[in-house]
């Protein structure tokens, strides 16, 4: 695949073989990356330096359940710069940098969290744990045009859900949704 492919949707689920196609979606509107698609994109070193852009995505579901630098997620995001909607579909992040660095999450947010992301879905929880909390908080403060964040927590105590719902926000029109 050497030219771009001209789709509205693409759902992507294989680890291997996947930078060509990965690259050739660039225009997609929707896009769906699972966990097992996410795991083969960081295994490619050429990805991680050079990661296509897709200017007309709106609307991303990404699996990132397991050990996650930060960064990578950061970058990913910044070559999204018009996505809205935001679906993290296997869980909350276990990302290296927010239970090995005592939650300190980098200042560098990426642009379209700042400029454009209306609504961030959170699925798959049994519950919210403590250190997850900092990544909840993280995204509220800075999305500074969120509208919605849904978070899928079915167990989670009545304790962690008003906590949850203190936190500030970057946006004064978000509100905080549990299902």
């Amino acid at each position: 695949m050497t030219e771009p492919l001209s789709l509205v949707e693409a759902h992507i689920n294989v680890s291997t073989r996947i930078l060509e196609l990965i690259t050739s979606l660039s225009s997609v509107r929707i896009l769906t990356l699972t966990c097992q698609t996410m795991r083969g994109l960081i295994a490619i070193p050429i990805f991680i330096r050079n990661r296509p852009r897709f200017p007309n995505l709106v609307k991303l579901v990404i699996g990132i359940n397991g050990s996650w630098e930060w960064n990578f997620l950061l970058d990913l995001l910044d070559r999204m710069p018009n996505l809205e909607h935001i679906t993290f579909s296997d869980g909350l992040l276990c990302i290296d940098q927010i239970y090995n660095q005592k939650c300190n999450l980098p200042t560098p947010m990426a642009t379209c969290l700042l400029s454009n992301v209306k609504a961030i879905v959170l699925l798959n929880f049994d519950a919210v744990i403590w250190e997850e909390f900092a990544f909840i908080r993280y995204l509220l403060n800075n999305a500074k045009k969120l509208e919605t964040l849904t978070i899928s927590a079915p167990n989670i105590c009545h304790k962690k859900r008003e906590e949850i719902l203190k936190f500030s926000r970057g946006s004064k029109f978000c509100r905080i949704e549990f299902i």
